[in-house]
């Protein structure tokens, strides 16, 4: 077991400065192109689904939860929503960034989840014939990465933050691994064709970014494979789910979006070869 102690606390010190010149970028980004993101977001119209589901794979930590405010206001359709929740890239880009994962794996991912996006939410508001409302009172721009605060000082919080979750995720796996063997996990996990895009689509709907960083390592450490990973990204939409509960007074309708992106996620997983 020391030697598992050992290897977890060194793999996540290796992970430090990978993670936080990675949430300095974002946060430049966030402060100097936010605002410009919001306005397209507002502007959309019927091309809602499109517009967002693009811009939703930028790394932005309130942006699926604008999205439900948003949503809830009847200022987006519930199609542009779906769109947004299955491109969000949550944590899935700072950790593939640490563990330098290929370029054209992580480009395919998000490629994927936008793809995925956009279809998902322009069928659903065909089918539902649910499009964009005017804007009747304006919402104000907020920066959740600058604005009166430091960008240095957050990107140095979401490091410690998202270190702290990698550090017990990492000591669990390991544990797992060192007590069953990596090959009888693997064989488990990958084998369950069906089993394990339900398991990790339910793991992506954690309301935090704990179930993206889970998932995203389990993939990059060999444990799960790419269909799983993208059942569990596709439901990874942070808070979004979270906040559209706490501002929705149709709890019902709040259960349909979760259930049509958890199922969008899960068949996509099912469907994946790989």
């Amino acid at each position: 077991m020391i030697d598992v102690i050992l290897d977890t606390l060194i793999d996540i010190v290796k992970l430090l400065p990978f993670l936080f010149v990675t949430y300095l970028v974002i946060g430049w980004l966030e402060c100097n192109a936010g605002e410009k993101w919001w306005v397209a977001i507002t502007g959309a119209g019927k091309k809602g689904p499109i517009v967002c589901g693009v811009l939703g794979a930028i790394p932005q930590c309130g942006f699926s939860a604008i999205s439900s405010q948003f949503y809830s206001a009847e200022i987006i359709s519930v199609g542009t929503l779906i769109a947004v929740y299955l491109s969000t890239s949550d944590e899935m880009i700072p950790i593939m960034i640490s563990y330098h994962a290929p370029i054209t794996l992580m480009l395919g991912v998000l490629a994927t989840k936008v793809v995925v996006g956009i279809v998902a939410g322009l069928a659903v508001d065909f089918v539902h014939r649910k499009f964009q409302a005017d804007l009747d009172e304006p919402i104000e721009f907020e920066s959740c990465g600058c604005g009166g605060g430091s960008i240095l000082l957050t990107a140095v919080v979401y490091t410690l933050q998202i270190s702290a979750f990698l550090l017990i995720f990492t000591f669990a796996l390991n544990t797992l691994v060192y007590f069953v063997g990596q090959d009888v996990l693997t064989h488990l996990l990958i084998d369950s064709k069906f089993l394990a895009p339900l398991a990790s689509g339910l793991i992506g709907l954690i309301p935090n970014c704990a179930g993206s960083v889970l998932i995203t390592e389990l993939y990059l450490e060999h444990v799960i494979n790419l269909g799983t990973l993208l059942a569990g990204l596709l439901a990874a939409a942070g808070v979004g789910p979270l906040m559209l509960f706490q501002i929705t007074e149709d709890k019902k309708k709040c259960l349909a979006i979760v259930g049509i992106l958890y199922g969008i996620a899960v068949l996509v997983g099912i469907a994946c070869p790989l």
